[in-house]
């Protein structure tokens, strides 16, 4: 009724002339030297004047994507996206945002408020032919009328040798608008980071005059050369020597 031969099992045969069969062992066979498979090769260094051109084509595209991210960034301020979140500026909200910090997000906002208003600067960014650093320190003395030949002479310039040309294009035209506008007061120089206030330099005949007055006023107070009154020397030299300490100059003291 039941089948009790085990599947596999042809009939005639048992179990134990199944077990008593020697085991047949089945030793590998040698593989002929030219089948082996060759060792992986490293690969070869990419040559150096390939790695120079990969390096400046990504300079190119991060340039780029920084000036659309500051255009994104000037459109973002302009319709104050920023005070939804209760901030108090655009800067504080891109400290928060994008994990900057809030001096990197304060240029950051300068930049792209002064690129909405230079063209010819937003678009040498965007091809990647003004890098960041570039624009930075254009954006500090450019306008409307002078941005395409500050630009012209930007292109062969290094970063450092634009920021040296825009500091003292800066100090040039300080020094002409004092001239032209009567002697400045005390301003607050927003393009700082943080901002700062500046007050004007004194001419050098009126600055000589005013270091000797105060020179004279010090000395007729008492105070000496290194700008300590021997009042306050001499009770120096008493509570150091009261202490028990010795000192040249100092003289005993009574008890």
């Amino acid at each position: 009724m039941f089948e009790t031969r085990e599947p596999g099992l042809v009939p005639g045969n048992t179990v134990q002339d199944r077990e008593a069969e020697p085991a047949v062992t089945v030793e590998p066979r040698p593989v002929p030297p030219e089948q082996v498979p060759p060792e992986p090769v490293p690969p070869e260094p990419v040559p150096l004047e390939r790695l120079e051109a990969q390096i400046c084509e990504l300079a190119g595209h991060l340039a780029a994507a920084e000036c659309r991210f500051l255009r994104l960034l000037g459109d973002f301020d302009a319709r104050k996206g920023w005070a939804s979140w209760d901030m108090r500026s655009c800067a504080q909200w891109l400290s928060w945002k994008c994990q900057m910090s809030p001096g990197t997000a304060r240029e950051h906002v300068r930049v792209a408020r002064a690129l909405r208003e230079l063209p010819v600067i937003t678009a040498g960014f965007a091809a990647g032919r003004l890098s960041y650093s570039k624009v930075r320190a254009l954006t500090r003395i450019a306008d409307a009328q002078t941005e395409e030949g500050l630009v012209e002479l930007a292109l062969p310039m290094t970063a450092s040798q634009l920021d040296r040309f825009a500091r003292a294009h800066r100090q040039v035209s300080d020094r002409s608008c004092s001239r032209h506008c009567g002697p400045p007061s005390a301003t607050w120089n927003t393009r700082t980071t943080p901002p700062r206030k500046t007050f004007p330099r004194e001419r050098p005949d009126r600055a000589r005059t005013s270091r000797a007055r105060t020179s004279r006023g010090r000395t007729s107070r008492g105070r000496t050369s290194r700008g300590r009154t021997s009042r306050g020397r001499t009770a120096g030299r008493m509570r150091t020597a009261r202490w028990g300490r010795r000192i040249r100059g100092a003289w005993p003291m009574r008890w």
